[in-house]
């Protein structure tokens, strides 16, 4: 489901009439990634394999649309995204669990069950794409399923200390809060790391000492503009002095 989104998500926006006259209304583009998830989610359903009974999976669904003066995110599910701006740590998204008040009541007026923090004692994210087992009913419509497509819209304007944007699934954030992901970018851009991939290997490295025990997948978008580096030698560095200590200890041991 996840890759099926990922390659249908920019497309479906593009093709939608009146969509690149939008660019400017960040109220309108918000309008068309409601629409385009819901759309995706009805393309998902007519799939040989998810018709066939084949695939029953879901998956949750992050975005961003960054235009010259806004950032717009969608989020459907327990991805999450924050935003680092001038020091500050802005979040962009809330996590979609079915424990929330809006998210209960919205799965209990579908004739379904919150037991044990999940829907119907099964599923612990409550929206998401796919997973159509939870969208049976048939006399509601696809954003008032017990698990609904539609996506929270939030847009922030865009200013000069503008830093960072994260994306990343809730592996990353089962183990650190908002202001801990913001803080661990800014700390490795401190030390002059500014190979964004490595960042994100290591924001991963770093969970896994945290033991998290979820997948976990991250994406980092900088604004140059406001991102002041440091001298050092960033992820290197540090994983020169964790293999030098694990040869200490090593050697202390024997």
């Amino acid at each position: 489901m996840a890759n099926q989104s990922k390659q249908r998500l920019v497309d479906k926006l593009k093709g939608m009439n009146g969509f690149t006259s939008s660019l400017s209304d960040p109220g309108k583009l918000g309008v068309f990634m409601q629409e385009a998830y819901l759309e995706m989610d009805d393309d998902l359903r007519d799939m040989p394999e998810v018709k066939g009974g084949e695939d029953k999976s879901g998956c949750t669904a992050l975005s961003v649309l960054i235009t010259d003066k806004h950032i717009i995110c969608a989020n459907a599910g327990d991805s999450r995204s924050v935003m680092g701006t001038s020091g500050r740590t802005v979040e962009l998204s809330y996590d979609h669990k079915p424990t929330n008040r809006p998210e209960k009541d919205r799965i209990e007026k579908a004739n379904g069950t919150v037991t044990n923090k999940r829907v119907n004692g099964d599923l612990a994210v409550s929206r998401a794409l796919g997973d159509f087992e939870y969208k049976k009913e048939s006399q509601l419509p696809a954003r008032e399923q017990q698990v609904s497509g539609e996506p929270d819209i939030k847009f922030v304007e865009r200013a000069a200390g503008d830093e960072f944007v994260i994306l990343a699934c809730d592996g990353i954030w089962d183990v650190m809060s908002s202001e801990d992901a913001n803080n661990f970018v800014r700390t490795l851009m401190s030390e002059g790391e500014k190979d964004l991939s490595l960042i994100c290997e290591e924001m991963l490295d770093e969970c896994l000492l945290r033991n998290s025990r979820d997948n976990m997948s991250v994406i980092l978008i900088v604004f140059e503009e406001g991102v002041t580096y440091g001298v050092g030698e960033g992820v290197k560095g540090r994983r020169g002095k964790r293999a030098a200590d694990s040869t200490t200890s090593e050697d202390n041991y024997n």
